[in-house]
């Protein structure tokens, strides 16, 4: 999630960025639709939800993913249920989903 916090706020204060590295970050180069501009936008003022130690709270985070695609949660766990409980990508599924619970909580 960094790598695309990093990136909408590196193309809203591009004077300020010599270089940006990212590594496995989901975002269409290509892409020069109103929502990526928004996107960009909202997380310039990012700075403004930020407390004395700069952390964003993690509710402005979720709205910013809203912002990319309002009903991808919803088709994730749709497409989930869709899995045979006894396969490979369910079984993925349920451990990436308790390793992020573990590790980001």
């Amino acid at each position: 999630m960094g790598g695309l916090l990093a990136l909408a706020l590196a193309l809203r204060c591009q004077s300020q960025v010599a270089c940006l590295a990212l590594l496995a970050t989901p975002w269409d180069f290509h892409a020069q639709s109103r929502q990526d501009r928004r996107l960009a936008l909202a997380a310039g003022r990012l700075t403004r939800l930020c407390g004395p130690v700069c952390s964003v709270p993690v509710e402005a985070i979720q709205t910013l993913f809203f912002v990319l695609d309002p009903f991808k949660a919803e088709r994730k766990f749709i497409r989930f249920a869709t899995l045979d409980p006894d396969g490979n990508n369910a079984r993925s599924f349920v451990e990436v989903a308790r390793d992020c619970v573990r590790s980001w909580y």
